[in-house]
């Protein structure tokens, strides 16, 4: 099959316009959907807030939508997910809020490699050429892909360009995909429902988890430094 030449940059774009559209159409079906209750309403304000208690309740059509949007923020390059991972904890709860970001970040990534493979990167920057070459410093393959994964502070589209770089299999990036997502997937869905519930246990067991994800980022940009 033909590879189209496109910049990442284009490939961002339409990410973020497919994650528009999905967003524009959920809101759509909510108002078609809950047109005539909020048309009796004379309060302006009491009907945003049956909206948003719409889009905050613990259903199956929520846990889709919002699994879904989690994968395409997560598949857009350069764009963090936190927001709707942090989201997704606080509306299902931590357990399920885990479970809903670590699909959503592995559809996403699963999804942009299936699209990097097809496409050919015509333009990148110097930021991206320079995470991507303290990426490639790392002499085993695997970890590299596990941090890259793991460490917020890498954009993870690396990780993604890497697993087509090196042609690395199907069935040892998937190990190392989940082990990279699952504690950012920890962090964020068990930090929004703690704050939310005010458990203070959780919001520091969450700042130890996102410290020692800050020190092994600090010891990598040590180490290649």
């Amino acid at each position: 099959m033909k590879r189209i030449h496109v910049r990442y940059k284009q490939i961002r774009r339409f990410f973020l316009l497919l994650g528009l559209v999905i967003i524009a159409a959920y809101v759509a079906f909510v108002l078609y959907r809950y047109w005539d209750h909020w048309l009796l309403l004379s309060n302006p304000q009491k009907a945003i807030e049956n909206f948003e208690q719409q889009f905050r309740s613990e259903n199956l059509f929520n846990f889709f939508v919002l699994t879904v949007l989690t994968s395409l923020t997560a598949a857009i390059p350069f764009l963090s997910s936190s927001v709707l991972s942090v989201f997704n904890g606080v509306v299902f709860g931590p357990w399920i809020g885990v479970l809903m970001n670590t699909i959503g970040n592995i559809l996403g990534h699963f999804f942009l490699i299936q699209i990097m493979s097809r496409v050919d990167l015509t333009e990148r920057d110097s930021k991206f050429n320079h995470h991507l070459e303290r990426l490639s410093q790392i002499k085993n393959p695997y970890l590299a892909l596990t941090l890259g994964y793991m460490i917020p502070f890498i954009p993870s589209f690396l990780a993604d360009y890497m697993v087509l770089d090196t042609k690395i299999p199907w069935h040892r990036w998937l190990p190392c995909l989940t082990l990279g997502v699952i504690p950012t997937s920890i962090l964020y869905a068990f930090g929004g429902h703690a704050i939310i519930a005010g458990n203070m246990k959780q919001l520091i067991l969450i700042v130890l988890l996102a410290l020692i994800l800050l020190a092994i980022y600090k010891r990598f940009e040590k180490k290649k430094g």
